[in-house]
């Protein structure tokens, strides 16, 4: 193996099309419903996998890769707008799911993030929910209970398969706070820095 490999996962296309674009990726193989995208570095390769299914994307990149490290991007929603504006992203270190299991990170940040330069707000708590918040009373109820500051439907699982997969030590999640595609852009420079 020893294919050394920093890893990007989304299963956003627009988000796909965007990393594809700024990293200068290519096309590199498709299996079952996942896309395999990557490039050639010094150190190591770069790979996006564009997925619909944690778990086996998992399995391939642990078979084909030496992993250095392993990024999800995704979107997700605030629950507590006065900290947290539609453009900011956010690295969570807390994952939680309505059944109140939690998988927790301690993360090593390895550069001195300008917060303000980058819209960068490091951890934090994500709760991952089934389906959409219907109203403003299950909004409240969801934040009293949970303190969380942003909601999604999938970060949860992919924490609970990054812990499985024994990726603790070299993950994160980047969450893009909004679901409107112009602030896509906002994470480029996050990702730069952190691979």
């Amino acid at each position: 193996m020893n294919i050394f490999a920093k890893i990007i996962t989304t299963n956003d296309e627009n988000i796909k099309n965007e990393i594809i674009k700024i990293l200068w990726l290519t096309w590199k193989e498709k299996f079952w419903n996942h896309e395999v995208y990557s490039k050639s570095e010094i150190d190591a390769h770069i790979v996006l996998i564009f997925w619909n299914n944690i778990s086996s994307i998992l399995d391939y990149a642990k078979e084909n890769y030496e992993i250095i490290k392993i990024f999800h991007i995704g979107k997700a929603l605030p629950l507590d707008s006065l900290d947290i504006n539609l453009w900011d992203i956010m690295i969570p270190n807390t994952f939680i799911n309505k059944e109140n299991e939690v998988v927790f990170l301690e993360y090593l940040v390895e550069k001195n993030y300008d917060l303000k330069n980058f819209w960068l707000l490091l951890n934090g708590i994500c709760i991952s929910l089934e389906n959409d918040i219907k109203d403003e009373e299950e909004l409240e109820e969801i934040i009293t209970h949970y303190s969380a500051e942003i909601f999604d439907k999938e970060s949860f699982s992919i924490a609970k398969n990054f812990e499985k997969y024994e990726l603790l030590e070299v993950w994160s999640i980047i969450k893009i706070i909004g679901e409107d595609d112009e602030y896509i852009k906002n994470w480029v420079s996050i990702l730069e820095i952190m691979l």
